[in-house]
């Protein structure tokens, strides 16, 4: 996971739940994203309120920065995925454009200018190589045909969404709104909206578990994760993250003047639990989803906020 203030990624140990590496990243790294295989992470240095234009490759073994991509004219990289094990996409958010890249040459191209302002996340589809990328302020998602390198349509939602996955299959984008406070559904063949759920203030992320069956979102200004069955389109619960009513975890010390900003959403590929990185409680939070409670905490650097699962490696 980024460490906004820090400059750096950590590596997290799920099984004994604490951090075993942090490592020096290009300035302002906002998300990260891990290659299938496990043995490569890739960290967009955003910049802080000077552009930056750079992404960090690290060899997850090594636990070392092996190489620093130049973007060029492409400031603000954001959204990261990979699409196989050495290649992957980035958004670049001040030039409107997806661009593919691969990590182990340094060689990048653009895959398409969308034509839409402030384009931050991507999801990749791996089963049709359609990606979606999320604009803020044009308040469109845009599907991409990775193979042809051709924009297919701009969806119109609303100014403001941010948060964007892909459930399993390919099927249906969630997408969230951090202006309105909502997450909508959309079938990716018709651009039908098949709902619009209430979610809380400054809905950020939203994932959709491995398994299909559930989505959350991370709510910035309420301190929560809200729970949504997927093909009920229906909302299940709110956890309240480190509220009075959770466990005590030695890491946090509960201020209900301060709750935690929740922003990073990941899942681990058997659906048992959610990752949720913490910004103001410098810690990522452990969610099991059978009975939807704490699990735990993992401390990290200053400010996470970008999170991504990747398989252990030796």
């Amino acid at each position: 996971m980024v460490n906004k203030a820090d400059n750096t990624v950590s590596i997290l140990d799920l099984k004994e739940r604490k951090e075993v590496a942090e490592i020096e990243t290009g300035r302002g790294p906002h998300e990260v994203a891990i290659s299938p295989d496990g043995k490569l992470a890739v960290a967009g240095n955003y910049g802080d309120q000077q552009p930056n234009n750079t992404l960090s490759v690290i060899n997850i073994a090594t636990r070392k920065v092996i190489s620093t991509i130049d973007l060029g004219e492409h400031v603000r990289p954001h959204g990261i995925e990979f699409i196989d094990n050495t290649r992957g996409l980035v958004t670049s958010e001040t030039k409107g454009a997806l661009l593919s890249v691969n990590f182990s040459t340094g060689d990048w191209k653009e895959v398409t200018q969308t034509g839409q302002t402030a384009g931050h996340m991507v999801a990749y589809s791996m089963g049709d190589s359609y990606a979606y990328v999320a604009n803020i302020a044009s308040g469109t998602v845009s599907k991409i045909d990775i193979q042809n390198n051709q924009l297919i349509q701009n969806i119109e939602l609303k100014k403001g969404i941010e948060g964007i996955d892909v459930a399993p299959g390919g099927g249906e984008i969630w997408v969230a709104n951090r202006v309105d406070s909502t997450v909508t559904s959309v079938n990716t063949n018709s651009y039908e909206i098949t709902a619009v759920l209430p979610a809380h203030r400054v809905a950020f992320r939203v994932k959709v578990l491995p398994n299909g069956k559930y989505a959350m979102v991370s709510n910035g200004e309420s301190g929560n994760l809200s729970v949504y069955n997927v093909n009920k389109k229906r909302w299940i619960t709110d956890i309240d993250l480190f509220g009075v009513n959770q466990p005590e975890f030695p890491d946090v010390e509960k201020d209900t003047e301060d709750p935690p900003i929740p922003v990073g959403i990941a899942t681990s590929t058997d659906s048992n639990y959610v990752f949720v990185a913490c910004a103001n409680y410098d810690l990522v939070a452990i969610v099991e989803t059978e009975n939807w409670t704490l699990a735990g905490t993992i401390k990290t650097g200053k400010v996470p906020d970008g999170i991504y699962y990747g398989p252990a490696i030796e």
